[in-house]
């Protein structure tokens, strides 16, 4: 038997809560007989005490004198070359219980098998059920993150307005390429790009992708003649700040800008991106940005086109990119691709759906490095 605090630090607030009271009590002592004087007094100091104890977390612990241990096995086809460990930590399980603890075994994978009945003498040497072995516990959390991938893709594509059919999908990281073939399935995409080293593609990209900062102004304005020369100014200054920054960092070279106008019509909860062609900043008015925030928003919500309400500017952004030159190549450095390329199909087994299936794995290493780069480099911007 024991006691714990989940929140021992209110201990301090119940201790301040009794100096109050007995300072109050030595000051102000009610006129009462000595006897129920005193009553009253431990009365106060016990609900402190209560009060105290219920907001410190005060709780009592006790120990059955039995308990019963379950032991649950995952042999599921996940887990296939770990059954002799498992083995191990079941009989270490049941060598730690005590006095008359009852125990059990169940071992699962698509459906739970009982491996030895509950009781105070479970006799266990080796698991003999054999649950399907085509199934994994893995199956559901591979088809929750394919999910979220999907979504993900949805989002930058179906929600604007591109179909991702019409794309090749660039899985990379250590693990994208497991999940490339059912997430293509789940979006029509009939094309899989994966390149050499794709666990490092991430890492190229730091190495590979042109500098970039940006710069934002948020300048709520309505749209005219003046809040139209206003941008033209502000983003003037803008780029003014980006070359600056660059300047500071020791990175010289031309610059590349980008001008993003956040507009919408006035009264509308979110803003559409409407970009600004460079040669058109020294001369900007509001029949021209309308004419391009029509279009922009047309595209977005398939409606818009028609100017029927006031529009305005909320937000101004520059990006400013100075390009790398010359890349660094992404070799498949030490393998002989003619070598590699003659080699015959490999049997290999592979996780699909809610089972395993035989397959043959070409492997095929071509010159197109420079595709994979490409691919890359569009992936990190």
């Amino acid at each position: 038997m024991g006691f714990e605090l989940t929140r021992p630090l209110l201990l301090g607030a119940g201790v301040i809560a009794l100096a109050v009271v007995f300072f109050t009590w030595s000051r102000l002592a009610p006129p009462l007989a000595p006897a129920r004087a005193r009553l009253s007094l431990g009365l106060r100091v016990l609900i402190v005490l209560l009060l105290t104890g219920a907001l410190a977390g005060f709780a009592f612990q006790t120990s059955p004198p039995e308990q019963s241990v379950m032991v649950l096995a995952d042999l599921s086809a996940s887990t296939q070359n770990a059954v002799d460990r498992e083995t191990a930590t079941v009989h270490q399980i049941l060598a730690q219980r005590q006095g008359k603890d009852r125990a059990g075994v169940v071992s699962f994978g698509r459906d739970p098998q009982v491996e030895v009945n509950v009781g105070t003498d479970p006799q266990f040497a080796e698991f003999e059920s054999r649950p399907n072995a085509n199934y994994t516990d893995l199956a559901s959390a591979l088809q929750l993150a394919d999910a979220n991938i999907v979504r993900a893709i949805q989002l930058v594509s179906t929600e604007r307005g591109r179909d991702p059919r019409d794309y090749a999908l660039v899985p990379f990281g250590g693990a994208g390429p497991l999940h490339a073939a059912r997430i293509a399935e789940e979006l029509g995409i009939s094309t899989i790009v994966v390149p050499p080293n794709a666990g490092v593609i991430s890492a190229y990209g730091l190495v590979a992708s042109d500098y970039t900062k940006f710069d934002a102004v948020t300048r709520k304005m309505k749209l005219d003649e003046t809040a139209a020369k206003e941008a033209g100014k502000t983003f003037a200054e803008m780029r003014q700040r980006l070359a600056a920054q660059f300047a500071d960092m020791k990175l010289p070279g031309d610059l590349v800008y980008t001008h993003t106008l956040d507009m919408r019509f006035v009264g509308q909860a979110f803003e559409v991106g409407v970009e600004i062609p460079a040669d058109r900043l020294s001369s900007l008015d509001a029949a021209y940005l309308a004419e391009l925030f029509a279009d922009a928003h047309h595209r977005t919500f398939m409606h818009g086109a028609t100017l029927d309400r006031p529009v305005e500017i909320v937000t101004l952004r520059v990006g400013a990119t100075l390009p790398i030159g010359t890349a660094p190549k992404l070799e498949a450095g030490g393998l002989d691709r003619e070598k590699l390329a003659a080699r015959a199909a490999e049997k290999a087994r592979v996780f699909h759906g809610d089972g395993w299936l035989d397959c043959a794995r070409f492997i095929n290493v071509n010159d197109r490095i420079e595709l994979f780069r490409k691919a890359c480099m569009k992936v990190m911007a």
